[in-house]
C-alpha cells in the first residue's frame, strides 16, 4: 500500500518497517452475498426470548423486520426473505479462521487491483490471468517479414528481445500496469469458500443472542 498523499491526508506516514507481516483478505461479493440472515431463522430465535421480556430481542425485532418489509416492497414477494450481511460474515472468518472448512484462492496471495478505466467493469477487481511469471522475463518475437514501421525498406533481424520486467523507467514493454514487476502490486488472499451459506444464519443468531 502506497503512503497517503500529504496534500489529501493528515494521516502520518507509513512506518518503514512494519512488527509483522500485514495478511489481508478479500470477501467478494460473490462470497458474501448467498450468505443470508432469513427470516424464519430470525423469527424462531427472537419470538422466545420477545415473550419472555428480552428488550434487545425486542428492540432488535422491531428494525430488523422492517427490513423484510422494505426488502419485500422492492422484489418479488418472498416467501422468506434474507438480509445480506456482508460485514458480520467477515466477523465469523475472524472467529472461526482456523476451520479447515475456509477455503482461499489456490494461488493465494494474488496481485489483485481495481479497475477504474473501463465503461463497464469500473470498479471491479481484476486478475491477470495470463499464465506469465512475475518476476521473470518478457520475450518480444518478431515475426517473419516484419518491416520498421519508420523505415519500411529495411527489414527487422529476426531475434528475440528479452527485457527484465519492472524498473525505475516505468513499464517495462510489453507489461502495461506492472503486472510482472515484483516490487508493484498486491499481495491479496481471496476467499472462494465458506463453512457454508445455511450455517451463516444460525451461528450468527448464536452469538448475538446465546
Amino acid at each position: 500500500m502506497p503512503p497517503p498523499p500529504l496534500k489529501m491526508s493528515t494521516l502520518p506516514q507509513y512506518p518503514t518497517k512494519l512488527s509483522r507481516t500485514l495478511n489481508l483478505t478479500l470477501f467478494p461479493l460473490d462470497i458474501t452475498s448467498p450468505h443470508l440472515l432469513h427470516r424464519s431463522h430470525f423469527q424462531a430465535k427472537l419470538d422466545p426470548l420477545i415473550q419472555l421480556g428480552s428488550p434487545l430481542a425486542e428492540w432488535t425485532s422491531a428494525f430488523v423486520h422492517k427490513t423484510y418489509e422494505k426488502i419485500e416492497s422492492l422484489t418479488r414477494k418472498q416467501a422468506n426473505p434474507g438480509l445480506e450481511l456482508h460485514d458480520p460474515l467477515t466477523i465469523w472468518y475472524m472467529l472461526t479462521r482456523s476451520a479447515p472448512s475456509w477455503y482461499l484462492a489456490p494461488k493465494s496471495p494474488e496481485d489483485i487491483r481495481v479497475e477504474t478505466a473501463g465503461q463497464w467493469t469500473r470498479g471491479m477487481h481484476v486478475i491477470d490471468r495470463r499464465m506469465r511469471k512475475k518476476g521473470g522475463i518478457i520475450e518480444q518475437l518478431k515475426s517473419p517479414g516484419a518491416v520498421d514501421i519508420l523505415n519500411p525498406f529495411e527489414k527487422i533481424q529476426i531475434a528475440p528481445i528479452v527485457v527484465e520486467a519492472g524498473g525505475e523507467g516505468g513499464d517495462a514493454p510489453g507489461d502495461n500496469g506492472g503486472w510482472l514487476d515484483l516490487q508493484r502490486g498486491n499481495r491479496i488472499n481471496r476467499m472462494v469458500g465458506t463453512p457454508g451459506e445455511d450455517a451463516f444464519g444460525p451461528y450468527l443468531l448464536e452469538r448475538v443472542f446465546g
